[in-house]
């Protein structure tokens, strides 16, 4: 996964099921069903959301496959979708999501590369610059889970790793 986008719920219907839902749930364009939303279970208070296009007859069928598009977060009531649902569920006269909001990708990037500047306290002229590399699953459910503490231990391991990395290049192994 590169990247999930924080995405703001706009209609009731849309947060009722998020929260209570447990059929799918069909988003209509006019009088035909674009969309069916499906919801799996990832952890107590994690879900994954799945799409699959409807047919002509307003159905599914067994030639459409399910994609992923997005997780629900039931405790902090928070939405994430990927780019391509995003566009999707943007759409129509009454859009489910009205809004997009932060990259989490950039986001986690940018508590992560806070949190090493401060642990660091001004002692590097230039402190290593974290990147995350996509958006792994386990990383992503780590960070929703407890954001300060994922954040933390990112920075610590980056800088940890950083410092390794640098006494190797110059042949001091031993001394971090």
């Amino acid at each position: 996964m590169n990247d999930l986008i924080q995405s703001p719920v706009a209609r009731n219907d849309f947060q009722r099921w998020l929260d209570l839902g447990h059929a799918p749930f069909t988003i209509w364009r006019g009088e035909h069903a674009g969309i069916v939303l499906s919801r799996l279970e990832k952890n107590p208070s994690v879900d994954y959301l799945y799409r699959i296009a409807a047919t002509q007859d307003n159905g599914v069928s067994w030639d459409n496959s399910m994609l992923f598009c997005g997780v629900y977060d039931m405790k902090n009531r928070t939405l994430y979708l990927t780019p391509d649902a995003l566009r999707i569920l943007m759409q129509g006269r009454f859009p489910p999501v009205a809004e997009a909001g932060p990259s989490m990708a950039d986001e986690i990037n940018s508590r992560v590369n806070r949190q090493v500047e401060d642990l660091l306290g001004g002692g590097w002229n230039s402190p290593p610059r974290y990147v995350l590399d996509g958006l792994p699953e386990a990383a992503f459910l780590a960070y929703i889970q407890d954001p300060e503490n994922f954040v933390r231990t990112e920075a610590e391991l980056h800088i940890k790793n950083h410092a390794q990395a640098s006494a190797k290049s110059f042949g001091m192994e031993g001394m971090c």
